[in-house]
Order: structure tokens, then sequence, then C-alpha cells
């Protein structure tokens, strides 16, 4: 019965892996063709942000969500093209807690960070960035995020 839980466990493990993985990348290719212009004001983050209507939130649809749950500070890096391309006018990044719950430092969090930053500064450098703050997660109430909760000091 022991070895049956494990495989249980270890196979839930690894379709919820893939499933992400795919979600990830369906994100990525429609972003990649979706245009962004010098008037739109972009958010850029992981589950926060992809999980918001922010063009209806504001009534604007200037507002474009890019936004990818799961996403992590080193993986966003690797998919700002079409973004620093578009010259946004405006930039509102909120990535990180996926980071830390990964085992990432946040020393390495804010290099990251720092490079999304020199980017858009040497290729984009009207566009007015806002970098939010990682949001506390407040666990024992939310079992799914477990690795996210232990975070608090490093947040």
């Amino acid at each position: 019965m022991k070895r049956i839980l494990i495989l249980a466990a270890a196979l839930f493990t690894a379709c919820t892996a893939f499933a992400q993985s795919e979600y990830n990348l369906q994100r990525r290719s429609l972003f990649e063709v979706l245009p962004v212009y010098s008037s739109d004001i972009v958010f850029l983050g992981n589950s926060i942000t992809d999980g918001c209507e922010w063009a209806e939130l504001f009534n604007n649809r200037h507002v474009k969500n890019r936004g990818i749950s799961g996403d992590r500070s080193g993986w966003l890096l690797d998919r700002l093209d079409p973004i620093v391309g578009g010259h946004p006018k405006k930039l509102f990044l909120m990535i990180g807690v996926n980071d830390l719950a990964a085992g990432v430092s946040p020393d390495e969090i804010v290099a990251n960070v720092a490079r999304l930053i020199d980017r858009f500064q040497s290729e984009s450098r009207w566009t007015k960035i806002y970098v939010q703050s990682i949001l506390p997660v407040n666990g024992e109430s939310f079992a799914k995020f477990r690795n996210h909760y232990e975070h608090g000091r490093q947040i």
C-alpha cells in the first residue's frame, strides 16, 4: 500500500509539472504573437498577474496582461523580446515568490530584476518601470502553497 501511495504521489507531481510547463509554453507562444505598442501599459509577472483581467479592471484597452502562473525571474528574462520590442509606456513587474519557493536566493532574484531593468533602460528607455513588492503568503490556511509561505523573512 505504501508503494502505491508513493507511486501515486510521484505520478501526480509529474503530471502537475507537465501541465505547468505546457501552460507556460502556451502563454509564451501567445505573448510572442500578441503585439505590445508604445501606448501600452504592461503587467508582467507570475500567477498574481496572470490571474487578473487588468484591462477590464482599469477599463483601458491599452493595459496588457503578460503574467504566467508559476513563472520565475530567470524564466521571465527569456521572454522579454516582444515586450521590450514594443516599447510600452509603462511596465508593472511582480516576480519572485516562485523563485523563493524553488530555493532561488533573494540575491539572485534581485540580480534578475536588475537585468530586466537594465534591458529596458538600454532598449526601451522611455518605458517607466514599477517594481512591485512580492506579496507575503499566509500559509497555514492554504495547504496548496506550502513552499511559498515559509519565506516571509526573505520577502
